[in-house]
This record gives C-alpha cells, sequence and structure tokens, in this order.
C-alpha cells in the first residue's frame, strides 16, 4: 500500500494548486479540457500496458481517432506513444527494468 509522509503531501498539494492557477488560462476552452481528459486515458492505458500487459492497449487507436475527431491536439497521443516507445527502447539498450512506485 502506498505509505504518504507528510512532506510528501504538502509537495503533492502545491503541485495540483500550482498546475491549476498555471492551466487556468484554458479551462473555458472545452475541447481542451477534452484533450486533457483524453491524454490522461492514453497515458493510463499506456502505463498499464507497460506494467501488467493489457489489452485495455487495444483501444489505442479508437480514443485517437476520437481525439482526432473532437480536437487538434490528438498529436499529443503520438507524442507519449513515441516517448513510452522510446523510453522501452533506452530500457532494453541499457538493460534496466522498471520499477514500481
Amino acid at each position: 500500500m502506498w505509505q504518504v509522509t507528510p512532506g510528501n503531501l504538502y509537495i503533492r498539494a502545491f503541485s495540483i494548486v500550482l498546475g491549476a492557477i498555471t492551466s487556468a488560462v484554458v479551462w473555458v476552452a472545452r475541447p481542451h479540457m477534452l484533450s486533457f481528459v483524453l491524454a490522461g486515458l492514453v497515458l493510463l492505458l499506456l502505463e498499464r500496458y507497460k506494467r501488467s500487459g493489457s489489452r485495455w492497449i487495444y483501444a489505442l487507436p479508437l480514443i485517437t481517432l476520437l481525439w482526432a475527431n473532437v480536437h487538434g491536439g490528438y498529436a499529443i497521443a503520438l507524442m507519449l506513444v513515441a516517448a513510452y516507445v522510446a523510453g522501452e527502447a533506452l530500457n532494453r539498450l541499457s538493460g534496466t527494468t522498471a520499477t514500481r512506485c
């Protein structure tokens, strides 16, 4: 189970508040908010696939297709996939494995 120390809790809370203040200028645009949600969903699918080989990764093209028809920010999905592929390639080249947080 996760153990949170008080110092970590305060840093996390401060980071969330700082992120909310920084991104407040784009909250009014609904397509941007959908892009944030879909980016989180793409990250969730990629992380679950990386950790446990989840079969939900096959939904990724459908999510990207939906995203491309809703907002131009769908390129974020391609960048996230490229980042995960590059990270895994570097892990394999260096012989390291990911550790659980």
